[in-house]
């Protein structure tokens, strides 16, 4: 099963996320929803330093990317990271809408 968190500060700013584990949907190189995640996951990290020119600090192992925006993490507010965060949540609240909670859970980390 995967596991996706998202960080959230406690005024509720998102500054990054986590996702871990593999869904079980099929295996190895045909599970679409582990795809789906991954390009989720990947692109967001990806827009999020590319577009907006944010410093992150990331860790990728095999089933496993953790990202975090220092910037945003400190307090300073970034309305386009929250958009892409928020697009980000929506992505996969739609997979997990489409194929069951069986496959993935989608918490809010709250500090």
């Amino acid at each position: 099963m995967i596991q996706a968190k998202l960080f959230q500060d406690p005024e509720g700013d998102f500054y990054g996320y986590s996702v871990s584990g593999h869904a079980g949907f099929d295996e190895e190189g045909f599970d679409i929803i582990c795809s789906a995640v991954s390009v989720l996951a990947i692109n967001t990290a990806n827009a999020l330093e590319k577009l907006l020119h944010l410093d992150l600090v990331t860790d990728m192992k095999d089933g496993y990317l953790n990202v975090v925006i220092p910037s945003v993490k400190n307090g300073n507010r970034n309305k386009e990271a929250q958009l892409l965060l928020e697009t980000f949540r929506l992505g996969l609240e739609s997979i997990i809408e489409g194929y069951g909670s069986g496959y993935m859970v989608l918490s809010i980390d709250q500090n």
